[in-house]
């Protein structure tokens, strides 16, 4: 019988990130690809630590695995929001130098204020149909002319194309 020894070290095991976060730019910063657990996912939302009775209740982080070679995390954020009996999400932007915690924040006190009941808090209106509908409202000029007429000037009279020798008044 041969005699072993305990050994009474504790294994190193690296701390991978999926808990909620502070809503800061040094904890965003801190958000890496190479410190979550993937399994099969391409991406994952990361809920940020947030008062439940304010603007920013629902407020997300997702974070995008990215290819092998890529060096840099893609970040965005989002918000979740429940609107027709349904949890749906709004994509508020991606973060960078230029969009950060304040600008996201910003956005966000703009989203809720358009979006939601100030008594209650309820969503009202859908801000993802709020942006469909802005991107969709063009004024067209109005091109419609009768099929087989060409529009003359009002003191010209215009002629039929089909037949040159009629004169339409």
């Amino acid at each position: 019988m041969s005699e072993q020894k305990l050994v009474r070290e504790l294994d190193q095991i690296e701390i991978k990130q999926t808990s909620p976060i502070r809503f800061k730019d040094d904890a965003i910063n801190k958000i890496r690809k190479q410190n979550i657990v993937w399994n099969k996912r391409t991406d994952i939302f990361i809920p940020f630590k947030v008062s439940k009775d304010s603007h920013q209740k629902g407020l997300k982080l997702r974070v995008f695995k990215g290819a092998l070679g890529d060096k840099d995390t893609r970040r965005v954020f989002y918000v979740q929001y429940w609107f027709d009996g349904r949890a749906k999400r709004y994509r508020l932007g991606d973060y960078s130098q230029r969009f950060g915690k304040t600008e996201c924040d910003d956005l966000l006190k703009e989203v809720f204020k358009n979006h939601t009941d100030p008594e209650t808090g309820f969503w009202i209106k859908d801000p993802n149909e709020t942006r469909k509908n802005e991107a969709r409202i063009v004024e067209k000029p109005d091109t419609t002319t009768a099929k087989g007429l060409v529009q003359g000037t009002p003191s010209q009279p215009s002629t039929n194309i089909y037949n040159p020798g009629i004169i339409n008044h």
